[in-house]
C-alpha cells in the first residue's frame, strides 16, 4: 500500500513536467517562427501557432528590409529682432549636427523630441518654440520649418546618381513665434525638451 501512494506523487510529477516542458516548447517555437511567418517551417504549422500568438499579441513579423524607410527630420530655425529681421546669416539647424562620438544619448533623444513634434504644428509652437526663445534670449522671434529629406528608394540608387544628386528635400510650411508670446510655457529650467 505503501508503494502505491509514493509512486503516484512521482507520476503526477512527471506529468506536470512533461507538460510544462511541452508548453515551453511550444511558446518557444511560436517565438522563433512566427516572427518570420513568410518561412515554409511557419507556415506548415501556422494553424496549430498563430491563435495562441493572437490571443497574446504576438503574431507580429520582423521586418528586416522595409522599402519606405523613415526620411530624415530635422528643424531650420531663423532668429529674428523686434523689427523682424534676422539675426542670422543662415538657418539654424535642430537638432544640431551630431558629434564625432559614435553613440550620442542626446542627439538621439533631440531626434526623437523633434519627430514628435514635427507631426503637429500646434506642439511644435508651444512646447519647442519656447524652449528654443529659452536658449537664444537675444532673440523677439523664431522662424522655424521642418524639413524632411525621404531616404532615396532603391530603385534610385541603382541609377548611378550620387547621394547628393539623389537627396530630395520637402520643406513645411513656416511658422513665426514671438518669444514674449512662447516664454512663458514649456520647460522652464531650459532642459532639453
Amino acid at each position: 500500500m505503501s508503494n502505491l501512494t509514493t509512486s503516484s506523487p512521482k507520476r503526477l510529477g512527471l506529468i506536470a513536467r512533461a507538460l510544462l516542458s511541452g508548453f515551453v516548447i511550444y511558446h518557444l517555437l511560436v517565438i522563433v517562427l512566427l516572427p518570420n511567418g513568410s518561412s515554409l517551417e511557419a507556415r506548415s504549422i501556422a494553424g496549430a501557432l498563430v491563435p495562441y500568438a493572437n490571443t497574446l499579441s504576438m503574431n507580429n513579423a520582423w521586418v528586416f528590409f522595409s522599402p519606405g524607410p523613415s526620411p530624415n527630420v530635422y528643424l531650420e530655425y531663423e532668429l529674428e529682432n523686434e523689427e523682424m529681421e534676422s539675426l542670422d546669416d543662415e538657418p539654424r539647424v535642430f537638432p544640431p549636427p551630431k558629434s564625432d562620438r559614435w553613440f550620442s544619448d542626446a542627439y538621439f533623444r533631440s531626434l526623437y523630441v523633434l519627430r514628435y513634434f514635427a507631426l503637429d504644428p500646434v506642439k511644435l509652437e508651444r512646447f519647442l518654440a519656447p524652449w528654443l526663445c529659452r536658449q537664444h534670449p537675444e532673440a523677439a522671434a523664431i522662424v522655424m520649418r521642418t524639413v524632411f529629406e525621404p531616404v532615396p528608394g532603391i530603385e534610385k540608387a541603382w541609377s548611378g546618381e550620387s547621394f547628393q544628386e539623389m537627396q530630395e528635400r520637402v520643406d513645411m510650411q513656416r511658422h513665426r513665434v514671438s518669444c514674449e508670446r512662447g516664454s512663458e510655457g514649456g520647460n522652464e529650467r531650459g532642459e532639453e525638451p
